[in-house]
C-alpha cells in the first residue's frame, strides 16, 4: 500500500474516478476486486474469467459469513417547553 499511495495522491486531483470519492473508495471498489481476481486466479490455477465467476458466485456466501451489521438510530421524540410554541410567539405579532 505505501508503494501506491503517493501515486493515488498524484492522480487524484485529475481522475475523476479518485476525485469524486476519494483514496479510499478507489481502493475498495477498484484496487480491492482486482487483487481479490488475481489471488483467485492464482489459487485456484483458473484463467481470469473463469476467476471473476468465481468471485460472483462466491458473494452471497462471503455475505453471509461475514454480515456487516447496520446502524439503526433511533430519534427521541422533540418535548415542546411549556409555555413556548409558535402559535403564542405568532400572538404577538
Amino acid at each position: 500500500m505505501s508503494k501506491f499511495t503517493p501515486k493515488l495522491k498524484k492522480r487524484a486531483p485529475i481522475d475523476r474516478l479518485i476525485a469524486a470519492r476519494g483514496p479510499t473508495a478507489f481502493v475498495e471498489s477498484v484496487v480491492v476486486p482486482e487483487v481479490t481476481v488475481l489471488l483467485i486466479k492464482e489459487d485456484m490455477k483458473v484463467d481470469e474469467e473463469a476467476a471473476r465467476e468465481i468471485l460472483q458466485e462466491s458473494r452471497e456466501i462471503g455475505d453471509l459469513v461475514n454480515e456487516e451489521i447496520k446502524d439503526v438510530v433511533k430519534l427521541k421524540p422533540k418535548k415542546q417547553i411549556s409555555g413556548s410554541s409558535d402559535e403564542e410567539e405568532d400572538s404577538d405579532l
